[in-house]
């Protein structure tokens, strides 16, 4: 009797065994999925993060009628003030040809990074451009929108540039375009 049993159990189909492994499997697979980021770089995470920064920046300046920290429409005047205040000196395009007035600029922080924020103006609207030390290698003009802003941005060597306006993207995307063929 005995020997009957253990030879039953012997020719049993061993499929079990792999459908446990197999659930296994997809249970781990189902929960990495869930729990570990997907769907992206982690520079575009970044990216997201420094265009809510940048819009958030924007917006308390706005509020708080903190434009700037040094007013001036020269922007020599305006470059030479950043020396020494971080840890690179920040190009400041001439816009006036484009319709585009300096008022001046300030430290900022983005993100918790330095920045040096050059603020224009075009009619009624503002236009700011934060200036960054990059954490990436270059990269082509991308936009975004958020909170009622357009943000345009790059990076061009050492620095990152976000272009933050409440102009439509078009306009946007043009003034972003002459700020980095001229930085």
């Amino acid at each position: 009797m005995k020997l009957r049993e253990a030879d039953t159990r012997a020719n049993r189909p061993q499929w079990p065994k792999w459908a446990a492994a197999a659930a296994v499997a997809v249970l781990v697979v189902g929960l990495g999925w869930n729990i570990l980021p997907h769907g992206g770089t982690g520079a575009e995470s970044d990216d997201d993060a420094m265009v809510d920064a940048a819009v958030d920046q924007q917006q308390d300046a706005v509020k708080g009628g903190h434009l700037t920290d040094l007013a001036s429409s020269d922007p020599r005047a305006v470059q030479a003030w950043f020396s020494g205040k971080l840890a690179y000196t920040p190009p400041v395009p001439d816009l006036s040809a484009q319709g585009y007035a300096l008022v001046g600029a300030r430290l900022d922080k983005v993100k918790d990074q330095p920045a040096a924020a050059l603020t224009y103006r075009h009619g009624d609207d503002l236009v700011t451009v934060f200036v960054c030390a990059a954490q990436h290698g270059d990269k082509d003009l991308d936009s975004d929108s958020d909170d009622g802003y357009q943000i345009v941005y790059w990076t061009k060597g050492a620095l990152s540039f976000w272009v933050v306006s409440k102009l439509d993207a078009a306009q946007l995307k043009q003034i972003g375009t002459t700020v980095q063929h001229t930085a």
